[in-house]
């Protein structure tokens, strides 16, 4: 039997980190015929993650207590802290593995440099790359853009367009697979429900990362300019988070735009339960610079969220303007706010909703998406 490993630096429990648990829990669970999945786990690793994966956990312990997540250019700390997960992974595959045939799978170009190191001294390994980002060149150095051509066997698109994005700087375009992030929509089967807009208080939620890129202040600024009898009948929850110290600057500049809001707003940092959120809200703004393949917008579609995000990534791929969902501009307030105005007098919102849940639930559906991927490797 084969058995797949998952390796990576997980810091964080967000959006990839749960659809990264969804699928290996999926394919432990459902595929364990063909693939053994385990995973090595660094001290250190978000809690969150741990708690949820379902298949074995090996922790890889590791002497030099480096933050992998803030190198900034402590270069010979790092490639010392790169060298000795690679010792301690490889030590430990041959301790547990019962064959040759072992895969690796990680998501970030950190884990690839560890992984790298192993497939030169061992060329048995083989690996494989989730790329959960847009795939732009610009997103991977030289370096990372080698070792994907030359040391990973296949690439798993999140999208077609970081498919797309990706054949621009990767030389053998087989390998490369589009294969969406997928959530397991029978997990929130218990919280779905068709909740009727109540224009009288409109419920709108922002769930990300609060960091620019994700496009908090747009949204706030595009309430801020929406006329007073509108914005008193809105209420925004905000929910995500980072260090303090990383996103400081960028809460007060969000906070102060708040002052001028005659919202009702509620600062929620990190929430655990998403799809119980979800089912108290009614509108989804994600309006990004820049994503893979959201993840809370396919929640909130299943769960007959009307959504509201920006055409980039794979988001195009998941809202049709207007049909399933609403495609605003990107780094416009000015879009969320016309936008806003035009929900408020559009009866067709409800049919809208409907749509999103039909389609994510036809064309996003986890068994395919799972299918494909262990088709993919063990073939």
């Amino acid at each position: 039997m084969t058995t797949l490993y998952y390796f990576d630096f997980v810091g964080t429990y967000g959006g990839a980190q749960q659809s990264t648990v969804a699928l290996l829990n999926k394919i432990h669970k459902e595929h364990s015929h063909v693939l053994n999945v385990n995973v090595l786990a660094v001290e250190g690793t978000d809690k969150n993650f741990i708690k949820n994966i379902e298949a074995p956990i090996h922790t890889v312990k590791i002497k030099n207590n480096l933050n992998v997540f803030k190198v900034g250019k402590k270069y010979l700390s790092a490639s010392m802290y790169f060298v000795d997960c690679f010792y301690k992974i490889n030590k430990m595959i041959k301790i547990n593995s019962k064959n040759n045939d072992n895969i690796i799978l990680c998501n970030s170009p950190k884990a690839l440099y560890v992984l790298s190191l192993l497939k030169i001294f061992n060329l048995n390994y083989r690996i494989y790359f989730y790329s959960r980002g847009n795939g732009s060149a610009n997103s991977f150095n030289v370096i990372t853009k080698f070792f994907l051509n030359f040391f990973v066997t296949d690439i798993f698109c999140v999208s077609s367009q970081t498919k797309k994005n990706m054949t621009k700087f990767i030389i053998k375009k087989r390998k490369l697979h589009v294969t969406h992030t997928s959530v397991d929509f029978e997990k929130l089967k218990d919280f779905h429900s068709q909740k009727i807009i109540d224009f009288n208080n409109v419920k709108i939620l922002f769930a990300g990362a609060l960091i620019p890129m994700k496009g908090l202040k747009l949204l706030l600024e595009g309430i801020s300019h929406l006329p007073s009898n509108y914005q008193e009948k809105i209420e925004i929850f905000i929910a995500g988070g980072l260090e303090p110290s990383e996103v400081q600057d960028y809460i007060r500049e969000c906070k102060l735009i708040c002052t001028n809001i005659k919202s009702n707003i509620h600062w929620l940092g990190w929430v655990d339960n998403i799809p119980q959120l979800l089912s108290e809200v009614d509108i989804v703004c994600l309006p990004s610079y820049s994503e893979g393949l959201p993840r809370i917008v396919q929640e909130g579609m299943y769960m007959e969220k009307l959504i509201i995000a920006t055409p980039v990534g794979g988001v195009p791929s998941l809202i049709k303007d207007e049909y399933n969902g609403y495609l605003i501009d990107i780094g416009s307030s000015e879009s969320i706010k016309k936008c806003l105005i035009s929900i408020f007098n559009n009866p067709k919102i409800e049919s809208m909703k409907k749509n999103a849940h039909l389609y994510v639930k036809e064309k996003f559906n986890m068994n395919d998406q799972t299918n494909l991927i262990v088709s993919l490797i063990t073939e």
